[in-house]
């Protein structure tokens, strides 16, 4: 069958990726080193519990990492627009993540802004229930 009526859940998709691998072969075997030394790296890290920069970015750093796997997916996969969107976030997640490396206080106002746009949407969920799953309402023993 085509392309056309599969879509990426065809056969037709190999030949495309293929063809996508083949040209970009050198790109995807950098991927998977930084990869590597990136997952290697997860495993190393250790979080001093006191320490509001490493409880704040060893977490920013887990998931840019998921991130970044998930765009070789996709990429692998030749599923480009959903990639894009990933690569976006990742450079949010990145950014993010410099600027709580830049100091203890960057830090600080990082998670004040980051619980008070929490309160936010609890507070719209509190406020129109009605769009909201129940479950969220519902109380546990």
């Amino acid at each position: 069958m085509s392309i056309d009526y599969y879509g990426y859940l065809g056969k037709d998709i190999e030949k495309y990726k293929e063809k996508y691998f083949k040209n970009y072969k050198e790109i995807f075997i950098l991927y998977k080193e930084i990869n590597y030394f990136l997952q290697k790296t997860k495993f190393k890290l250790r979080v001093k519990d006191n320490n509001i920069q490493d409880v704040t970015i060893v977490p920013l750093l887990i998931k840019s990492l998921e991130t970044f796997q998930a765009i070789y997916v996709l990429l692998k996969n030749c599923i480009f627009n959903d990639a894009e969107s990933l690569t976006r976030i990742l450079s949010e997640g990145m950014i993010n993540l410099g600027y709580c490396a830049k100091g203890e206080n960057e830090c600080k106002q990082y998670n004040a802004k980051d619980i008070k746009n929490k309160i936010k949407i609890i507070n719209a969920a509190k406020d129109h229930p009605e769009e909201s799953p129940e479950e969220l309402f519902r109380r546990q023993p």
